[in-house]
């Protein structure tokens, strides 16, 4: 840095105010570079040429240059390592001309916190430190998810207008939601290349197994009794055995589906032929339950069809579950 020392003015009161200072500048190892610099400039405004000064001039000596390491600032500094201010002058601060100046980096030791200023950037900061961030697979689950549980909801809504009002609009608008849905499954099956893809698929063919169910029990007339507890149980154990059939996949899911909505059929046929009771029912379902639960093991050793091509035991020494061998269509 070069520039001409003016020569001192006096001002009012008759004293000297000097307008630059040679000082020496202490860099690197060893190394003291002589500069020119405003007197009555602030220390913060030179810092930063300054150093640019030191580093060219470190560079021209051989010299390694002056870089920062980590979070801080650089500072002007005496001898002894106490840094300037830097909103005040070297005139201010007592510094002339021949003295000697310390330019160095002072690390900043300071711990800083984000700042929350809204409870929406709380929530957003510590979710996204307790959970890991959502990629697109994820993403399109959980948006598979979401219509298939909108899908739901619009079906138990429709069937709670049939409970209330005898019209054909339930039927007719319960059966254009199940064809969609069935229509975009079949669609994401077909094209489904990937586990996260026929995840999908799944959960949008479950879906609309609930519009469908609906739809076939509001098509009876009169009000809502067991032929529409037959009809609807009898459609939804159909669709779920040819969904498992079709798929191959979500073997507990269906076969829940297909037991329960088994049982409701004959229970709902009973009452409709034989106007039997609920409490008779009500037992007799019961009843069958703990019998076939606890038969179940010795029924699956000495089941006829249980060497068929779709299932086969596991080897020797593992568990006896059938495990399906047939592949899937999709």
């Amino acid at each position: 840095m070069t520039a001409v020392a003016d020569a001192p003015q006096t001002e009012i009161e008759g004293v000297s105010s000097p307008r630059s200072v040679v000082v020496g500048i202490m860099a690197g190892v060893g190394v003291q570079i002589g500069v020119l610099l405003d007197a009555n400039a602030p220390v913060s405004v030179m810092t930063e040429p300054l150093l640019k000064v030191v580093n060219s001039r470190l560079r021209e000596l051989g010299e390694p240059p002056l870089e920062a390491t980590g979070r801080g600032r650089w500072a002007l500094c005496l001898v002894d390592g106490s840094p300037l201010r830097a909103t005040q002058s070297l005139t201010e601060q007592e510094v002339y001309d021949g003295d000697r100046l310390w330019i160095r980096f002072i690390p900043d030791t300071e711990k800083r916190s984000q700042v929350i200023e809204h409870i929406s950037t709380a929530v957003a900061s510590n979710l996204s430190k307790r959970f890991a961030s959502i990629d697109p697979v994820v993403a399109v689950q959980v948006g598979a998810s979401m219509v298939a549980i909108g899908v739901v909801l619009a079906s138990g809504v429709l069937g709670w207008w049939r409970w209330h009002h005898n019209t054909w609009l339930t039927t007719i608008f319960a059966s254009v939601v199940a064809v969609l849905v069935l229509a975009v499954s079949l669609l994401l099956l077909m094209r489904a290349k990937t586990d996260p893809d026929r995840r999908v698929a799944d959960i949008m063919l479950m879906s609309g197994l609930a519009p469908l169910a609906v739809a076939a029990a509001a098509a009876p007339p009169g009000p809502v009794g067991s032929p529409q507890a037959v009809l609807g149980f009898g459609v939804l154990s159909v669709a779920a055995t040819l969904a498992l059939r079709f798929t191959g996949r979500r073997l507990g899911i269906y076969t829940a589906i297909v037991t329960i909505s088994v049982v409701a059929t004959l229970a709902g046929l009973a009452r409709m032929v034989a106007a039997a009771g609920a409490v008779t029912l009500f037992s007799s379902t019961v009843l069958a339950s703990v019998l076939l639960y606890h038969a179940a093991p010795r029924c699956r050793d000495g089941w006829p069809g249980y060497g068929c091509r779709c299932f086969r035991p596991r080897p020797a020494g593992g568990s006896s579950r059938p495990v399906p061998t047939c592949p899937p269509r999709w």
